[in-house]
């Protein structure tokens, strides 16, 4: 009878954890051939991500890769938490010193975790041809943490049987790209039970591989489309930021 308990237990502390975390981000990273494969550049801005995120005694984060089925593949969850600081292990006259110590040993920590993030994303291979952008939103909208953060490493094209190929067939104008983006949350409603709107608090950060005034034919109406997807399911304009690394 203490098997299954066990297991029962073990099954549920991670579904509780995601549920309850206060500080989550979750981090969507692009392995579709259209994307070049991870650089230097791309390592230092996940580094510096992850290291900003761990600010706070405690942090979560997600990291999901972009290809042809982004709903339903699995995910890799880092936790860190930062040791907690006692005056009652030291002397008085030593606590200052020890505090400094502390804090030293703190920022090392921090570095050693971003660093394994950072390496997990690197060993990742995938030469996927479709990256499927849409689903994504999925488990976004099904996290129920106290305050989320989204971060995609993609040009944000996306190109899925499923849902369209920017790539292929770019918007021409900007009432194309949000005619496109309300027939593909249509569909997205339709394939996957997702709430509507999130009443927690969310940002989504987009951080593209070219410039986001780039003149290029497939991304002049992405930040449209993708503007008018997370509009939809209760994001505001502030609350979604595109950038370039």
């Amino acid at each position: 009878m203490k098997k299954p308990l066990y297991i029962f237990i073990f099954l549920s502390m991670p579904l509780f954890s995601l549920a309850q975390s206060d500080n989550y981000l979750m981090l969507f990273i692009d392995k579709s051939i259209s994307v070049k494969a991870q650089n230097k550049q791309q390592s230092n801005f996940i580094y510096a991500l992850i290291k900003k995120h761990c600010v706070s005694d405690n942090a979560t984060i997600e990291v999901r890769f972009l290809f042809e089925n982004s709903a339903t593949v699995s995910s890799k969850v880092f936790s860190y938490q930062a040791p907690i600081f006692s005056n009652d292990n030291f002397r008085k006259e030593d606590i200052a010193l020890q505090k400094q110590l502390h804090k030293s040993k703190i920022k090392r920590l921090r570095r050693k975790f971003a660093k394994s993030v950072v390496n997990y994303i690197a060993s990742f291979e995938s030469n996927a041809k479709q990256t499927e952008i849409v689903s994504a939103f999925v488990p976004i909208a099904r996290n129920r943490s106290k305050h989320l953060k989204v971060v995609f490493l993609s040009d944000m094209l996306e190109s899925s049987k499923r849902f369209r190929y920017m790539d292929t067939y770019p918007f021409t104008s900007e009432k194309k790209a949000l005619l496109g983006s309300k027939r593909d949350i249509q569909k997205l409603l339709k394939i996957f039970n997702i709430p509507e709107k999130r009443s927690k608090p969310i940002e989504i950060h987009c951080v593209l591989p070219v410039p986001s005034d780039t003149q290029q034919k497939a991304f002049q109406f992405v930040e449209v489309y993708w503007r008018s997807f997370f509009n939809f399911f209760g994001i505001s304009n502030h609350q979604i930021k595109f950038s370039t690394i």
